[in-house]
């Protein structure tokens, strides 16, 4: 497993303002997510970092299918704001009708919906004006 210099210097390139250092740091994230035991190796800080850039060409199916690898894991979490943040892009990125990863976007959020919490978040069952609107869209 890779050590916490490895970590800060990931989350440094995840926030660098070179794609191609952005592509770089990506790619490694993906080859760590063929084992469960690097999901923790995973920060907040990472995936603040992912979320934000999946709506960046050139990174959405990388980051789609690290987040799809991961959430297949039962030891991966996210924390609340972060599973709204990632239903909220990722349903958002749905209804773009140029959106070509439709297939790893819903992988993504089925695999999230195993989670109560996250398929609550899904629906917006704690969100009398907003119940259901995901989906109904």
């Amino acid at each position: 497993m890779p050590s916490e210099s490895d970590k800060k210097d990931l989350e440094l390139f995840l926030g660098h303002s070179n794609p191609q250092v952005r592509q770089q740091a990506l790619t490694i994230l993906s080859g760590l997510t063929v084992d469960e035991a690097n999901v923790s190796f995973f920060s907040d800080k990472m995936f603040q970092h992912m979320i934000r850039l999946l709506s960046f060409d050139g990174h959405t199916s990388v980051i789609l299918g690290i987040f799809v690898n991961l959430s297949q894991y039962s030891s991966f979490q996210l924390n609340e704001s972060l599973l709204k943040k990632i239903i909220a892009v990722v349903m958002e990125l749905l209804r773009e009708i140029s959106f070509i990863y439709v297939e790893l976007a819903i992988m993504l959020l089925a695999n999230l919906s195993r989670d109560e919490n996250a398929a609550n978040i899904l629906l917006q069952v704690n969100d009398p004006h907003l119940k259901g609107l995901y989906i109904q869209r």
